[in-house]
């Protein structure tokens, strides 16, 4: 497989300001004016969404607010949430119309376009959460945009640290996203004490890293999170954050009245670690990291 990165992660709200709130006001990122000018973000006709860009390091959080919802989206949303909740991740290719195909060929089920019979080779194509244990999988075209280095924003975060998945089957996680996605093993972020009893594997997408975990205890918070959201075998649970300064980071955070869940935990190598859940977008739950 030709992927060289997470582009984006997506996210599913019912509302692009207070998103915008959290992650470009409190955090230090930007609207990417040009592709999605806000408020009213960029129309996408395929499931009828608004979206706000928000570059992150190279890798986007992608803000996807339903206008209908009867659609997909709006009723993902209704589902899962009803104000916020993670919804897709899109690695970045370089070869779209061969990875689609060996994506198809290793069993993968394409979603096409209303009213279309066949890909057309243009643009984003998804993949059905029910053949990707129940994530929505988008390959991003080799259409010339990358996100700058640059970052567009004042640097608190700069970038994507990782993308956490927590899932029922370490063995099905690796089939899928090694052997039919196309990632290579690598070793898992460290443990932190919020996770509790897991097996853990980290899987390198191009330059990202996702990190997979399997709660071995069913009362334990990731093993709830798993019964209530990974009844398709895995669930998006957290993004992590790089910042240059945690301190600032939860400075930050605390004018938007947003705790930390437990105390800040040191890791392997020295890295500095907190996690928050914005109550006001439910479901969604950010990690930050200091290395």
């Amino acid at each position: 497989m030709a992927l060289a990165k997470v582009h984006h992660v997506g996210f599913m709200v019912s509302g692009i300001g207070e998103a915008k709130r959290i992650f470009c006001d409190s955090l230090g990122l930007r609207v990417d004016e040009g592709r999605s000018p806000y408020p009213s973000g960029r129309h996408v006709p395929f499931d009828n969404v608004n979206i706000l860009d928000i570059p992150c390091g190279d890798s986007e959080l992608e803000i996807n607010t339903p206008n209908d919802a009867n659609s997909g989206s709006g009723r993902f949303l209704a589902r899962w949430g009803g104000v916020a909740s993670f919804h897709h991740i899109c690695p970045h290719a370089t070869d779209i119309q061969e990875d689609v195909r060996r994506l198809r060929e290793a069993g993968l089920q394409q979603i096409l376009p209303p009213g279309t019979t066949e890909w057309n080779g243009q643009g984003a194509a998804f993949f059905h959460p029910r053949s990707c244990l129940g994530i929505l999988l988008e390959i991003w075209p080799p259409d010339g945009h990358y996100v700058p280095l640059t970052a567009h924003g004042d640097g608190l975060v700069s970038g994507i640290h990782h993308v956490g998945v927590v899932g029922r089957d370490l063995g099905e996680l690796r089939r899928l996203w090694v052997d039919q996605i196309g990632g290579t093993p690598v070793e898992a972020p460290p443990a932190r004490p919020w996770q509790g009893s897991v097996q853990s594997l980290g899987v390198q997408v191009g330059a990202s890293v996702i990190e997979f975990t399997v709660p071995q205890e069913t009362t334990s918070e990731l093993g709830v999170f798993l019964g209530e959201k990974g009844s398709g075998g895995s669930a998006v649970h957290h993004v992590a954050l790089s910042t240059p300064d945690l301190n600032q980071f939860m400075r930050r955070m605390a004018q938007l009245q947003i705790k930390p869940i437990g105390e800040v935990v040191e890791v392997g190598g020295g890295a500095r670690v907190a996690l928050f859940r914005p109550v006001s977008m439910q479901t969604i739950t950010i990690e930050a990291w200091q290395v």
